[in-house]
């Protein structure tokens, strides 16, 4: 079926509809190539970087704290952000659009284009595979959170635009401190930055080894040190590797006196290395039904039809003589249907 006039790419298709939410521990997979690549292992299709590419829109409530681990409602965060315009990337998509390690998307944002907005929106969680076949990495796939599939009129099976950008923050890169110990244990996440990170390192104050911060996930964790962080310690400051290349000492020394649950300002923020231009815009495909969907991997069409109306699916008779089409009998009076 072609259509001369633009719709929206919507599929009713009520059993594929996806709610995802945390996911259980994951093994890091291969890194992609910089261009869209999942982070995760093979099997799966690239997804978008700076350029526009086709992305699949779900939706679920988002809590104030996801897999990416920083709390979304953190003052410290872009307005979008406290707007609740956040999203969980599927998994196979959790290294960035960079093509790092499982948890470099946390804090990435991505501007969304559907048929009716544009909004900026910041990956918080993740989409897991498991139990979630949507997020399984046969179609590029943010599953958003209610409040963005709100603003993108969105997030029930659609189909839309998506590209990296620079998040629109202000202010420097903080760290939250997510748990804690007097003998020096530290878990941590980052949040506010403008760039997804790559790497973390550390330093004590007066000192001039750097150590590696461990990322868990989405969060990092210091597990080993036993004396930066501890209670008696000196406190330590931060060196962060941005996904584009960038390595920023960040000057403010993070001590003991943090407590757990608090954000604490580290002082710089990353800088866009590969700034670019243009938006994204989301144009309808003409084609908007073919072979029992629209092109987009574990979407399908139903035709619901009433009255004395019948739908199917046929290959006789279709427009050129190839693919399939749909058949719609005894269309009589007060009968009729829709996809």
């Amino acid at each position: 079926m072609k259509l001369g006039w633009p719709i929206g790419l919507v599929a009713v298709a009520w059993l594929l509809a996806s709610a995802c939410g945390s996911a259980p521990a994951r093994t890091a997979g291969s890194g992609g190539n910089g261009s869209g690549a999942a982070g995760g292992s093979g099997g799966v299709a690239p997804g978008p970087s700076d350029a526009c590419g086709s992305v699949r829109l779900t939706s679920y409530t988002a809590a104030p704290g996801g897999w990416c681990e920083f709390d979304r409602t953190s003052p410290v965060l872009p307005s979008s952000v406290l707007a609740g315009l956040t999203l969980a990337v599927a998994e196979p998509y959790d290294g960035s659009s960079y093509g790092g390690e499982p948890g470099e998307a946390c804090g990435e944002c991505w501007e969304i284009d559907t048929i009716t907005d544009t909004r900026i929106v910041m990956v918080h969680d993740l989409c897991p595979i498991q139990g979630n076949p949507l997020c399984a990495g046969g179609h590029f796939h943010f599953d958003l959170s209610t409040e963005a599939a709100q603003a993108l009129h969105g997030g029930g099976l659609d189909e839309g635009q998506a590209r990296r950008v620079p998040c629109p923050v202000t202010g420097n890169v903080h760290v939250q401190v997510n748990d804690r110990n007097e003998w020096g244990y530290l878990r941590l996440a980052f949040l506010n930055h403008r760039i997804p990170i790559r790497s973390a390192e550390y330093r004590a104050v007066g000192d001039a080894v750097w150590r590696s911060v461990t990322r868990s996930g989405g969060a990092f964790h210091v597990l080993d040190d036993g004396v930066t962080f501890a209670a008696s310690g000196p406190g330590g400051v931060f060196r962060l590797t941005s996904a584009q290349g960038e390595v920023l000492e960040l000057p403010n020394a993070l001590d003991y006196g943090v407590a757990t649950g608090s954000t604490f300002d580290l002082g710089a923020q990353l800088t866009d290395q590969a700034p670019g231009g243009g938006s994204c815009v989301f144009v309808p495909p003409a084609e908007v039904y073919g072979d029992g969907f629209g092109g987009i991997d574990e979407v399908r069409w139903a035709v619901n039809p009433w009255g004395e109306a019948l739908g199917s699916e046929t290959t006789e008779g279709c427009d050129g003589g190839t693919g399939s089409c749909l058949r719609i009998d005894s269309l009589g009076q007060y009968s009729g249907f829709h996809l």
